[in-house]
């Protein structure tokens, strides 16, 4: 099937304008806003938009294609050629709507439905199809996957065309009756937990009985509900029904109770004024017995406490009076212990006193040098030493040789001549700056030539003779002496200063004085006990004193209570006696009073029971009369269900429930049976995917590896990289797209008409892939119609090339 001619008139901002359609590639091209987006929907429009339409959905689909400003109608009429017969389909929309269908024969119908059913043939495929496969508009390009997804069931199933000619339009494919399938298993599953044979939960909450499911709920979760309604009803039946039960126990206890409070009471109620009588003579006699008791301790004790009293006053003098002279003694003992470390310090202090006196003689016994007297020894100590190695610099060697024995004299600089002999052996030495020889018959004097060794010679025997009166002044053979001695003095000044220090350290602030004052003291004190000894008597002491004031002052308040109480001992003996009396007076009326029955401990719990019994005979009309209330209101509620009735009842709804259950799992055996023997389709799927691919590769100019998810790409594989469709760049999503769309369409019109229609769907594509997308699009016009729409001439130049 194939569109031959369009005419819009009119429609949208076309007044009446017309194509021609009849070529296998018809491209239509025009800049923007020059109605080309009008025309492709006019042809949608024409073929599945019927006239007969609601205000509202005209409005919706039709109203925004009425002419501007104030058109009412829409029209168009169609060229339609099938198999070599020509229609012509005519459609007005709006004001007068009508529809007309002219057959190749010349008849003319103008029945909508029967107009419907027509196209629907000579289209060969629903809305859907042409919608979302066949008709593509360059914004809807990029959403291909999502929609073709999103509208999988409204599409025939690519897997039914593998039987390509022996099938009709009308036929219902594997995909159809696998949906009335699906549709029947949900009817009974939906809302059921198959796995837990439990309703679904919503939100991590169980859907159970109290918070049902409103909506959805299927065959198997109503007959599971219906069931535990019955579960629950039946727990509150018998729940009530042990209620009643045990309300008619307590109505029995309360009245056996009853019964025995009444045989108690008429067993033993005359005993109740004589019991109380006793009771009150015991209190009695306890009470007279206790008064005595304390009044016979008090006569008893008076007089002890009045002589302890009076002999303690002495006692207490000749014990304060031995306390003080412990006291004194204990001081002496310390002053004399705290001696011994005084001793020690006061020994000390005379050792260094006379360490220091004897440091004192030997500072004065040492002579002591002037500082600037040793000042010039040392100075011209220095000097000496300095021109005798300034002598010693100018060295010189000489040789004596003579013919003859001889004796000469050799004199070294000022050193004192020395003698020697001559002979035929030369004599070699050395002298400083200056050597003479003499000789019986000659004198030689050799000086070093350098520096006027005269003077230095004479420098040197001034400076030798100032340092040796110096020495001789002084008292001291050498300078070495001499510095000895100035050392030797500052030592013992040093030792004579740290003796001193010590001294004052020692003293402690204190003069020597009060030092020997104290010691003197300490010297005339009398010999006592070690204080610890004294201490350990004096303590017992006056533990001893403090232990009778205690006692003392007990008998004291004693003696003020017993005078406040009963003045003196001859009224506290008359008051024993009445006491007496009056117990002995009580003891024999209590003999005369029954006993408590044998039953109980005591008269109070004898009491006391009589009373519980009397108040639970007047008590128990109130609860008996409530329970026996309570128990007609429980069992009003329980009427005629019983929970035996009620069990047979659920056990039946559970069979109801697993009959139902067991349908539902029928059907889905019946499903997986029809999926194992159903014709295998998955050459045509292998078919379909592997066109996709091909188209991809070609038109995005790369070897790419798509993996499906069904009859949809769910992967691209380039090289070592995989990615989503959606993570595609813009220009390989549109390839990715116009692959699937043509794939799509040459499995669906394989064995069937129709056409495709395509609006600039090449618009993010590069030169390289828009001629590939060109060349395809070319090749499947050879074999199915393509009405194209573009803004881009030179698109259009290529594909009318």
């Amino acid at each position: 099937m194939r569109l031959t001619s369009i005419r819009l008139h009119p429609f949208g901002t076309f007044r009446d304008t017309s194509w021609d359609l009849s070529s296998p590639l018809v491209v239509i091209s025009g800049p923007n806003e020059t109605g080309k987006s009008t025309l492709r929907q006019a042809i949608f429009h024409s073929l599945f938009t019927p006239t007969d339409l609601t205000p509202a959905r005209l409005r919706d689909l039709i109203s925004p294609w009425f002419p501007l400003p104030g058109g009412d109608y829409a029209s168009i009429t169609v060229g339609i050629e099938h198999n070599g017969n020509h229609y012509q389909l005519q459609k007005r929309w709006g004001s007068q709507p009508a529809s007309s269908l002219t057959t190749p024969d010349g008849s003319e119908l103008g029945e909508t439905q029967t107009i419907a059913a027509i196209l629907e043939q000579l289209c060969g495929h629903n809305e859907a199809t042409y919608r979302h496969v066949f008709f593509t508009g360059h914004d809807e390009l990029e959403s291909t996957i999502a929609k073709l997804d999103a509208h999988a069931f409204d599409l025939r199933d690519i897997r039914s065309l593998a039987q390509t000619g022996k099938e009709t339009t009308g036929d219902v494919d594997q995909r159809r009756l696998e949906q009335v399938l699906e549709d029947r298993i949900k009817s009974y599953f939906s809302r059921w937990d198959d796995t837990r044979q439990r309703p679904i939960r919503q939100n991590g909450q169980e859907k159970v009985i109290g918070n049902e499911w409103k909506q959805g709920v299927g065959k198997i979760l109503t007959a599971w509900y219906t069931w535990q309604r019955l579960v629950e009803e039946r727990k509150t039946i018998h729940s009530l029904e042990k209620e009643i039960d045990l309300l008619t126990s307590q109505l029995l206890a309360i009245e056996a109770q009853i019964k025995t409070d009444r045989d108690f009471l008429g067993r033993f109620g005359f005993m109740r004024d004589q019991l109380a009588e006793r009771r009150i003579m015991e209190e009695r006699v306890t009470r007279l017995t206790g008064e005595a008791g304390i009044l016979k301790k008090a006569f008893a004790a008076w007089p002890t406490a009045k002589a302890a009293v009076d002999a303690w006053e002495t006692q207490r003098k000749t014990l304060i009076t031995q306390a003080n002279k412990l006291q004194d003694e204990l001081g002496t003992a310390r002053a004399r212990e705290q001696a011994t470390g005084f001793t020690a310090s006061y020994t000390a202090i005379q050792a260094a006193k006379n360490s220091m006196a004897e440091a004192l003689g030997a500072v004065d016994d040492q002579p002591l040098l002037d500082p600037d007297t040793l000042s010039r020894i040392e100075n011209l100590d220095s000097e000496i030493v300095s021109l005798s190695h300034k002598l010693a610099a100018h060295s010189l060697t000489y040789s004596i040789e003579s013919q003859s024995n001889k004796s000469a004299l050799v004199t070294d600089a000022n050193q004192p001549p020395k003698p020697i002999e001559l002979g035929d052996d030369p004599i070699i030495g050395t002298a400083s700056g200056r050597v003479r020889i003499e000789t019986s018959d000659l004198i030689i004097t050799v000086d070093s030539g350098e520096e006027n060794i005269q003077t230095v010679l004479e420098n040197l025997n001034t400076k030798r003779e100032s340092l040796q009166q110096l020495l001789e002044k002084c008292k001291v053979a050498s300078v070495a002496k001499a510095k000895e001695q100035a050392s030797r003095h500052a030592d013992l000044t040093h030792r004579l200063k740290t003796k001193q220090e010590t001294y004052r350290a020692l003293l402690q602030d204190k003069t020597q004085s009060e030092w020997d004052q104290e010691f003197k003291a300490l010297e005339s004190l009398p010999q006592t006990r070690e204080s610890k000894s004294i201490e350990q008597e004096l303590e017992t002491l006056r533990h001893s004193v403090a232990t009778n004031e205690n006692a003392i002052e007990m008998h004291h308040q004693n003696l003020l209570v017993w005078e406040q109480a009963h003045t003196d001992l001859e009224t506290l003996g008359e008051k024993l006696l009445i006491a007496q009396q009056n117990l002995r007076t009580t003891e024999s009326k209590l003999t005369s009073l029954p006993e408590v029955p044998s039953e109980f401990s005591s008269i109070d719990k004898f009491l006391h029971s009589l009373d519980s019994a009397q108040e639970r005979m007047n008590a128990g009309s109130e609860p008996r009369s409530q329970l026996g209330s309570k128990r007609g209101t429980l069992e009003g509620q329980l009427g005629e269900r019983r929970s035996e009735d009620l069990t047979e009842e659920a056990e039946h709804a559970r069979f109801q429930f697993e009959r139902i259950l067991e349908e539902g799992n029928c059907y889905k055996r019946i499903e997986k049976t029809l999926a194992q023997v159903s014709p295998n389709a998955s050459d045509s799927l292998d078919h379909l995917s592997k066109r996709i691919t091909e188209i991809f590769s070609s038109i995005s100019c790369s070897d790419s590896q798509l993996e499906f998810n069904d009859t949809l790409p769910s992967h691209i594989t380039r090289g070592l990289v995989t990615l989503s469709p959606d993570r595609l760049s813009q220009g390989a999503r549109g390839a990715l797209a116009i692959a699937i769309r043509i794939a799509l369409a040459e499995s669906y019109l394989q064995s069937s008409n129709g056409f495709v229609m395509l609006d600039d769907p090449f618009v993010h594509m590069d030169t390289d892939r828009l001629g590939q997308a060109i060349s395809v699009v070319k090749s499947f016009s050879e074999k199915h119609p393509v009405i194209f729409f573009t803004c881009h001439e030179n698109q259009a130049s290529l594909l009318l090339r």
